[in-house]
């Protein structure tokens, strides 16, 4: 019964789907690079973007070699979750064979997907035992409803699964801006297995916030060989060495950093993405790709130096500590500049 209602589902969103092309756009979202590990059970993530309201949505998935879709209950069906956006959903994927699946999900209390971005459902997989190689996920046949016959096509995506062990690990420093004045964005990269000597990426950047035009620069003692560029207005980013036979010095560390400002337009919390990280790596002779996932950095407006009217019996007496720019703790705010912690957090205040 539920194979029934699964395929007449299918086949009515199909005819509303060639009557309507001219619908505003939607999309779903895979995750640039997701890694897992060999013989263990995974789990991956569709995502969604949409401006409007969502009632139905369906697609196929097709894995890679070395994966293969755990079975639900019924082995002809696989096993996926509802997120928090889907919850009052039905959501089902049906096997076309163990590596090739269909997915249709729709409301059944009359309740829509709300406009956002973000995981819309989440569905496992095994992964082999000798599952090494980066491959690809890729999602087709796409079509997103948005009720009154309203039916967009959504174009193919494709998202990368890497092994664990070949992982590189990317982190950034925590980023505090100013309006007008620049603040330094530190990315490093952690890569165990081999010495890297190329290493690129994109950059994704807020309202209200750009890139200081020149602020690129290597870490000089990882990388004394090597560059960093920064090519067009889409921010692609290239560490790399000119003559293209050094390696960064480290397998860890600081790699490179760039200069942000913030304009009036900023928004508190925003972030900084950096996207499609990877890098090389010479292996007998052979340059090898390996993959880190994409780097959400949270960038936060600095605390304001203000001056003391009102500030130190209202705010600075009930501080967790107040202390002078060179570290020492007071027990009361001092002339010029003091870092005043409270909850938490810390702010400069100005007695004058």
């Amino acid at each position: 019964m539920k194979h029934s209602k699964l395929y007449s589902c299918v086949i009515a969103l199909a005819m509303l789907f060639v009557a309507n092309l001219g619908a505003m756009a939607q999309e779903y979202v895979l995750k640039s690079i997701s890694f897992l590990t060999p013989g263990e059970k995974g789990v991956l993530a569709v995502s969604m973007t949409n401006p409007d309201p969502v009632k139905s949505f369906q697609g196929r998935i097709v894995l890679p070699e070395g994966l293969t879709f755990v079975d639900a209950d019924r082995e002809e069906y696989c096993k996926v979750g509802k997120t928090e956006r889907t919850s009052k959903f039905s959501i089902a994927m049906q096997k076309k064979n163990d590596r090739n699946a269909f997915f249709l999900g729709t409301n059944v209390v009359n309740a829509y997907i709300q406009p956002g971005q973000g995981e819309v459902f989440t569905f496992e997989v095994n992964v082999s035992e000798n599952f090494t190689a980066t491959s690809e996920i890729e999602l087709s046949d796409g079509a997103i409803s948005m009720g009154n016959k309203n039916i967009v096509n959504t174009p193919v995506v494709k998202g990368k699964v890497g092994n664990v062990a070949d992982q590189i690990i990317a982190t950034s420093n925590e980023v505090k801006v100013t309006v007008g004045t620049p603040a330094t964005v530190t990315l490093s990269c952690d890569f165990q297995k081999e010495f890297m000597g190329f290493l690129a990426f994109t950059i994704q950047m807020p309202e209200g916030l750009s890139i200081v035009e020149g602020s690129q620069k290597v870490d000089p003692e990882r990388c004394p060989n090597h560059v960093a560029t920064i090519l067009n207005n889409l921010y692609n980013v290239k560490v790399a060495d000119i003559f293209g036979n050094h390696d960064f010095l480290k397998k860890d560390g600081k790699l490179c950093s760039f200069e942000v400002v913030a304009d009036d337009k900023f928004v508190d919390g925003s972030e900084i993405i950096l996207k499609g990280i990877y890098g090389s790596a010479k292996i007998n002779s052979v340059y090898t790709n390996f993959y880190a996932e994409d780097l959400h950095i949270k960038v936060t407006k600095d605390g304001t130096a203000t001056g003391i009217n009102g500030i130190e019996s209202d705010f600075a007496a009930k501080a967790d500590g107040i202390y002078t720019v060179s570290g020492l703790k007071v027990n009361k705010l001092v002339k010029g500049v003091n870092i005043v912690v409270k909850d938490g957090k810390a702010t400069k205040v100005v007695k004058k």
